[in-house]
């Protein structure tokens, strides 16, 4: 049973590979093949944007069933947040149809940062039954001023409908969150820097989303380097299931002292 569960893990390692390769691959053309529209602000046509964030879904999703019982909570944490965040792409593409595809996108994007958290909070929680701490009450208490101070920078003089700007201060509100649990996640194993990176990644890409939305500012390519940054943000997140498991794997001490919830 063991070798088959051996086997199983190596041929879903096999696919989540491809599907990576996969996802790069249609970046990669899109930046090269892609024509410049926008007036200038991007070459990444939309299906090769959906298409990355769709192959990130189901990497998400093949980690999760691949997963061994002790990771599979945050591995569907994590995959839950990527479904979000792809249903939020749907959104701000207005594939799905919306009212406000800005609003949408927010809302959609918020829930998948909030399944984010649940998954960095549990995470932590295995992490500290080993001794290992991280900062999680200072960060998390400091996250939300930092949020505000930013949204006051960017809609301040706005002339966005009330509605966005509220939005946009509760989005603010709950990224700086999850970012601050991926710091926190980072001192507690530093092993753990590509999930930081990633977090650190999505919260620049939606710093300099919410420049061109509130503030108006755009250069060459901008939509890209925006595009490139989330979705490198995100891969770096959703790889993460399988960066905690090769740590355990490597850990002694996670292995001793009875902590079989690692097993």
């Amino acid at each position: 049973m063991n070798g088959e569960n051996q086997t199983g893990r190596q041929r879903a390692g096999q696919v989540a590979a491809a599907l990576l390769w996969a996802c790069l691959a249609l970046q990669v053309a899109g930046i090269l093949l892609g024509p410049v529209i926008s007036g200038g602000a991007e070459r990444i046509p939309q299906f090769a944007r959906l298409g990355g964030t769709f192959i990130l879904v189901l990497y998400a999703l093949l980690s999760w069933h691949a997963a061994a019982q002790w990771l599979r909570r945050y591995a569907g944490w994590i995959a839950g947040g990527m479904i979000f965040g792809h249903l939020g792409d749907l959104g701000m593409g207005q594939v799905i149809p919306s009212p406000d595809s800005w609003l949408a996108g927010m809302l959609l994007f918020g829930i998948g940062h909030l399944l984010y958290i649940g998954a960095f909070l549990h995470l932590g929680g295995l992490l500290a039954r080993t001794g290992r701490r991280g900062r999680l009450l200072p960060l998390v208490t400091a996250a939300p001023t930092l949020g505000i101070v930013v949204w006051v920078l960017l809609t301040t003089g706005s002339d966005h409908h009330p509605l966005m700007i509220h939005g946009a201060l509760g989005y603010s509100l709950v990224i700086f969150v999850m970012t601050a649990c991926a710091v926190s996640l980072f001192l507690q194993d530093r092993r753990l820097a590509p999930l930081l990176v990633g977090a650190l990644l999505f919260l620049l890409s939606d710093l300099m989303l919410g420049d061109s939305a509130f503030l108006h500012k755009r250069g060459p390519l901008w939509n890209d380097i925006v595009w490139v940054t989330y979705i490198a943000g995100q891969a770096l997140i959703v790889t993460s299931p399988a960066l905690v498991r090769r740590i355990v794997d490597n850990t002694p001490v996670f292995h001793g002292k009875g902590l079989h919830f690692f097993r």
